[in-house]
């Protein structure tokens, strides 16, 4: 299959091994998100993402908020008030980037 047919063409996207395996690990965490229908499956989907990743949810989350809020220059609560959108966005990026960062590795250990 052509992805091109589906895209467009893609000329400046790598074709190494780990731009598939990045992509593939993207996909796979995509998916029980995206077939989640309900809140409780949701939270089931993130939960078997955050056992898969063996790392402290609570921690994690606390993290990339406080990560967030320096990147956007949030000091108080006004301010996060304010910029909770982009504050969030930022988080959840934070969040999926360590989260495939421990697949990645898990995947290059196997």
């Amino acid at each position: 299959m052509d992805l091109s047919h589906f895209f467009g063409a893609t000329p400046a996207r790598p074709d190494v091994p780990d731009f598939w395996t990045l992509s593939e690990i993207i996909l796979s965490m995509d998916a029980p998100m995206q077939e989640a229908k309900t809140p409780e499956a949701t939270q089931a989907a993130w939960d078997k993402a955050m056992a898969n990743a063996a790392i402290d949810s609570e921690a994690l989350g606390y993290m990339a908020i406080q990560r967030a809020m320096r990147m956007t220059g949030v000091t108080t609560r006004g301010e996060l008030v304010a910029k909770q959108d982009i504050v969030m966005m930022l988080a959840s990026m934070y969040l999926e980037a360590v989260l495939v960062g421990i697949a990645f590795e898990k995947r290059r250990q196997s």
